[in-house]
């Protein structure tokens, strides 16, 4: 009688636990604090019946440290990237950015997840058995990874690249090279609609549409900014255009193909947006 009774609490804290994550975007620390001090508690006392003393004194810390591992350091980690550029983008709105991109080129947050895979990997010691001097090794090897981590957001703090209002195109690497092309610079903007299909080796990708910014300077150097069938966006691309109109820009749309146009109506449609600011920045009659 008593497994099944532990087997159920241990069921509950992990549907409690689910249940938090579900609200961690809008309440990191609320759902935290639900998952160690209602979860966590929950689920120790549903495995200590479901396997006994015994057995639990044997491997209660990996039965707990799954429960950390899976429900607060992964989520934890990944929710820390999206945090930190978040928190650039809302510093660096405040300066008069129309557009704001955390990192100066698109390798970015891609060594920020390679960090994060790195430590998920080390955090997978306490699962294994290890002699004193390979959780030594385990041990300091995280510590190192982590401090290394955090050394490169702050490093990377003032690595990003943007369409400033009034400056025009900046952009600073976290080497301190910067770049400001004004906008007495810019020859012409170009718009590019285009379909970006699923891919066939990946079941999660999904076909959706896109549209490049691509600006032309008088030197024949381009810049380009990618852009996504959203509210958001479409405001930006409003914004740019009003600019161009006030510094004497060109400003084109390359024309939609047949298959363009009617993947264009059918996202509209799919995502529930208003259609008349999308006709109407990208010139469509349907």
């Amino acid at each position: 009688m008593k497994k099944p009774i532990g087997l159920f609490l241990v069921l509950v804290s992990l549907l409690l636990s689910v249940g938090a994550l579900l609200e961690i975007s809008s309440d990191f620390n609320a759902a935290i604090l639900g998952i160690l001090f209602f979860g966590l508690p929950l689920y120790t006392i549903g495995q200590l019946i479901r396997t006994g003393t015994d057995k639990f004194k044997k491997y209660g810390i990996r039965y707990i440290w799954a429960f950390i591992y899976s429900l607060v350091i992964v989520p934890a980690l990944f929710l820390s990237i999206e945090g930190y550029e978040d928190l650039k983008r809302k510093t660096f709105a405040d300066q008069h950015f129309i557009t704001y991109e955390p990192f100066s080129d698109a390798t970015g947050t891609g060594q920020s997840i390679a960090f994060v895979m790195v430590l998920l990997l080390l955090f997978t010691f306490p699962f294994m058995e290890l002699s004193k001097r390979g959780k030594w090794i385990a041990g300091c090897s995280t510590v190192l990874v982590a401090t290394g981590f955090v050394y490169y957001q702050y490093i990377m703090w003032n690595d990003y690249r943007g369409i400033h209002a009034e400056h025009g195109l900046l952009s600073h690497s976290y080497k301190g090279d910067a770049e400001t092309i004004p906008y007495d610079d810019i020859a012409e903007i170009t718009v590019f609609p285009y379909i970006k299909n699923a891919s066939l080796s990946d079941p999660s990708d999904d076909t959706y549409f896109v549209w490049k910014m691509v600006f032309s300077t008088k030197a024949k150097q381009e810049t380009t900014y990618t852009f996504y069938l959203n509210q958001e966006d479409i405001e930006i691309g409003n914004r740019i255009r009003e600019v161009a109109i006030e510094h004497y820009i060109p400003f084109y749309f390359y024309p939609m193909n047949e298959k363009t146009k009617e993947e264009f109506i059918f996202q509209l449609e799919l995502n529930k947006l208003e259609k008349a600011p999308f006709y109407s920045f990208f010139g469509v009659h349907p």
